[in-house]
C-alpha cells in the first residue's frame, strides 16, 4: 500500500501549489489573490486523505495481516538460523 500513499502525497502536494505563500520565494496565484494568505495545508491534507481513502478502501485487511505475520515469522526463523562468522 506504499504506492497509494506516495501517489496521494504527490497529488496533495501538487494541489497545494496554487495556495502556497512562501514570502518572496513563491506565492501561488490563489494565495496572491488572498493577499498572501497561505491556506495550502487546508487544501492539500483533505485532498491527500480523501484520495488515500479512495485508493485503499478495497484492501483486504485480513489478508494483509496474514501476509505480514507470515513474513515476520519467516524473518524470525531466518534470524534464528543465522550463524555468526
Amino acid at each position: 500500500m506504499g504506492l497509494a500513499g506516495i501517489i496521494s502525497y504527490l497529488v496533495g502536494f501538487v494541489v497545494m501549489i496554487p495556495f502556497f505563500s512562501a514570502g518572496k520565494l513563491f506565492v501561488g496565484f490563489i494565495a496572491h489573490a488572498l493577499d498572501g494568505a497561505d491556506i495550502s495545508l487546508f487544501i492539500g491534507l483533505p485532498v491527500s486523505a480523501g484520495l488515500y481513502w479512495l485508493m485503499t478502501r478495497r484492501i483486504d485487511v485480513e489478508a494483509e495481516t496474514r501476509m505480514a505475520k507470515e513474513e515476520a515469522d519467516a524473518l524470525e526463523a531466518a534470524a534464528h538460523e543465522h550463524l555468526l562468522p
